[in-house]
């Protein structure tokens, strides 16, 4: 990033500053998305062993780890339209061709968010799978039971089903006399 003109070096600092806090907002994404990684991989062992209920907590807990990269990704988006802006920029691929040390740790930064939102989306999708499987299977094993009680109540008594009438209580009737 060295520059021969006279701005150049203050140029260079302010794009150096741009670029650290650039790959702090990536380290920290990539810290959360670990994170996500992990809570994901804990749900598909919760679903494995047929228990679902610490399910809630999991989604909460990613629900607010997305939240926060969602303001990471804001926060990058800034930074770098400053940087583009103040250096005149189209794209951060301008700045690649010089080598810089921060460049490549945010190049590599980048790549591997890449690497691990793609980790996280296959293994989401494996997880929505089996949930849907599970949802399924439920539907299935409710709609047996429901024949099997309509079943076993046609064929649990010895006849064809008796009405049932309610015990009238004549002695508490003012029609019925014991005495005549």
């Amino acid at each position: 990033m060295g520059n021969a003109t006279p701005g150049g070096a203050g140029r260079e600092d302010k794009t150096n500053a741009s670029v650290r806090r650039m790959n702090g907002i990536m380290q920290r994404k990539l810290s959360l998305l670990y994170e996500m990684h992990n809570l994901s991989s804990q749900a598909y062992g919760y679903l494995s062993e047929d228990g679902v209920e610490p399910l809630g907590n999991i989604y909460e807990a990613k629900q607010a780890l997305i939240d926060e990269v969602d303001h990471l990704d804001k926060l990058f988006l800034h930074e770098f339209e400053n940087l583009k802006a103040g250096l005149g920029l189209t794209s951060i691929a301008d700045l690649s061709g010089n080598g810089s040390p921060l460049l490549k740790e945010l190049k590599l930064n980048t790549s591997e968010i890449l690497g691990l939102l793609e980790k996280i989306e296959g293994l989401d999708s494996r997880l929505n799978l089996k949930i849907l499987k599970m949802r399924d299977d439920i539907a299935a094993d409710l709609a047996r039971v429901r024949k099997q009680k309509q079943v076993s109540g046609t064929y649990s008594s010895d006849g064809p089903p008796r009405p049932k009438f309610d015990q009238a209580d004549y002695s508490s009737q003012s029609s019925f006399d014991k005495k005549k």
